[in-house]
This record gives C-alpha cells, sequence and structure tokens, in this order.
C-alpha cells in the first residue's frame, strides 16, 4: 500500500512538473516569439531609414557642392567682367565743357520761325543752333530768347523780328537761298534721305498750326522727319534739333 501510494504521488509530481514546465514553456514561447520578430522588425526599420538618411545626405551634399561650385564660378565670371569693363573704360574720361570744334568756314545756314506761342520752344532752338555755329535767327513776331534756358545761345544767335514772314521768304530767295520748310504735307520729303544745299534757309512752323499757307506757298522743298508712333508729330524745338544736325551732318566742315 506503501508502494501504490508512493507511485500515485510521483505519478501526481510528474503531472505536475510536466503541466508546470508546459506551461512555462508556453509563457515563454510567445516572449521568445515577439523577441524574435519585433526586434527584427525594429532593426529591418533602422536600417531602412538609415539607408535612406544617408541618402539624402549624400544628395544634400552633392547639390551643396555643385550649387557652391556655380556660386564660385558666377563670382569669377563677374570679377573678371567687371575687370574688363574696367580695362574697356579706362581710357574714357568725362571732359565738360569741351572746346568746340573749329569750322574751315563759316555755315551758309539761315533758321526762320514763324510765330511761336511760347519763348521756351525759342530759346531751346536759339540753344541748339548756337551749338552748331548758327549765327542768326529770324522769327516772327515779338519772340524772345529766356537765357536760362537759350543759355550762350541768347548771346550768340543774333535774333531778327519781323511782322510777317512770307515777305522776308521772298527776299531770302532773291539772296540766292533755297527755302526748306520742315513741315508735313502731301509732297514732302524724308528729311534722313534728302540733300541739303549749303545756302539753306530752314524754316519752321508754329507749334500748333505749322507753317503758314503763305509761307509755304514760298516754299523750294519741305522735309519731314518720319513718325512711326504717337503723337503724331514731335515738339517745334526737338524737330528743329534734328533737321540743324542733319544738315550739320551732310555739312561738317561749316
Amino acid at each position: 500500500g506503501a508502494k501504490a501510494g508512493n507511485e500515485e504521488h510521483f505519478l501526481h509530481l510528474r503531472k505536475l512538473r510536466e503541466h508546470g514546465e508546459s506551461s512555462q514553456l508556453d509563457t515563454e514561447a510567445a516572449p521568445e516569439s515577439a523577441a524574435h520578430s519585433f526586434p527584427a522588425a525594429r532593426a529591418c526599420s533602422g536600417r531602412l531609414a538609415a539607408a535612406v538618411c544617408g541618402a539624402a545626405c549624400v544628395w544634400a551634399r552633392r547639390r551643396l557642392a555643385g550649387m557652391t561650385r556655380a556660386r564660385i564660378a558666377r563670382r569669377a565670371a563677374g570679377r573678371a567682367s567687371g575687370a574688363d569693363d574696367a580695362a574697356a573704360s579706362a581710357d574714357f574720361e568725362q571732359q565738360r565743357h569741351k572746346a568746340p570744334q573749329q569750322l574751315e568756314r563759316e555755315r551758309e545756314l539761315l533758321l526762320v520761325c514763324e510765330p511761336m506761342r511760347s519763348n521756351v520752344n525759342l530759346s531751346a532752338i536759339a540753344r541748339t543752333a548756337s551749338c552748331f555755329s548758327i549765327k542768326r535767327i529770324i522769327v516772327g513776331g515779338q519772340g524772345k530768347f529766356v537765357q536760362e534756358i537759350a543759355r550762350d545761345g541768347a548771346n550768340e544767335v543774333e535774333i531778327k523780328r519781323h511782322n510777317s514772314i512770307p515777305p522776308v521768304l521772298k527776299k531770302l530767295k532773291a539772296d540766292g537761298f533755297r527755302l526748306v520748310g520742315l513741315e508735313q504735307t502731301n509732297d514732302s520729303h524724308n528729311m534722313f534721305t534728302y540733300t541739303f544745299e549749303r545756302k539753306t534757309a530752314l524754316v519752321v512752323g508754329n507749334e500748333r498750326l505749322g507753317i503758314s499757307p503763305a509761307s509755304l506757298a514760298q516754299l523750294d522743298d519741305v522735309v519731314e522727319i518720319p513718325i512711326t508712333g504717337l503723337p503724331y508729330s514731335l515738339n517745334v524745338a526737338n524737330a528743329t534739333s534734328m533737321a540743324l544736325y542733319e544738315y550739320c551732318r551732310q555739312f561738317p566742315a561749316g
């Protein structure tokens, strides 16, 4: 009986041990499985993130290096360009109030202005005329020079006033002047292709009305500055300056 009791007790302890070991194995199996699964996943994710971060860092370093090289190249090109500009402009030096060139002969251009509304325009014309060594302006009406605008032209250019311009034109033609009007007409010449005669009287009209019909009837030629935009005409002082320049371009020595 004692032997049977001991065997029964032994079997009971064995069952408990087996049950306990299986339970322990069960309780330890899950953590061991998790230890093999989650850390592996974390390790895999970490390696992937590290690889991505490394690739991004390499790309950023390369891009920064490229930008730095491009910036250095641009700065070098700018310095070279600045040096070239400095070398190119090193021979130029501004000369204010440079002495006028001497003409070989006196100009035979005479300027005739119909009565004008503005002494400002007349004074601007006088300044330009003086710069091109034109010594005399015939003015219709009571126009006068404004010293601050005409500058030296107020003293260098002789002004002759007449109440009416047509009789003056008739006399100039008799004296051998070719009468050329600066006006927009149906049969005008392009000023840039027109050949001036040396002995010319250039007739300029009123700012608003232009050259009067009575004066137009006495002209030999009419020249016109081509206009390609708006407004339809130039300011009278600007147009006169262009005409004076064109004449002097054709007769640079006087």
